[in-house]
């Protein structure tokens, strides 16, 4: 599958094995991921893609590094902990949602009786 706005469970895997993840550009990635951590390149630019490979597989201290930084920075955001903490601040922030305007119905009922 392609996912063009997200990051998917092989991307995160990729990384937290300490490898370097080859990927293209997606809507998910700028603000997140640069080319510090991954090699990113534009399906529109495939032409540049064999130097970007190459650079990297020559340079034995960079791929360390970008291998090093994509698993912390994976490590830090996408782990299935980290997950489940965000859906647990999702459902509490829901349920507070809910209990506001609980509030606010009985609110208004009490000062209309």
């Amino acid at each position: 599958s392609w996912h063009k706005s997200g990051f998917t469970e092989r991307m995160a895997g990729i990384m937290m094995a300490g490898a370097v993840l080859v990927t293209d550009n997606t809507g998910y990635l700028p603000g997140r991921y640069d080319e510090n951590d991954m090699i990113i390149f534009d399906l529109e630019y495939l032409e540049e893609l064999p130097g970007k490979i190459k650079n990297v597989l020559g340079d034995e201290e960079k791929r360390c590094r970008m291998a090093e930084s994509g698993r912390e920075k994976t490590r830090r955001e996408h782990t299935w902990d980290k997950r489940a903490e965000q859906f647990l601040e999702l459902l509490d922030n829901r349920y507070q949602q809910s209990l506001d305007s609980a509030a606010k119905t009985v609110s208004i009922w009490v000062s209309w009786v």
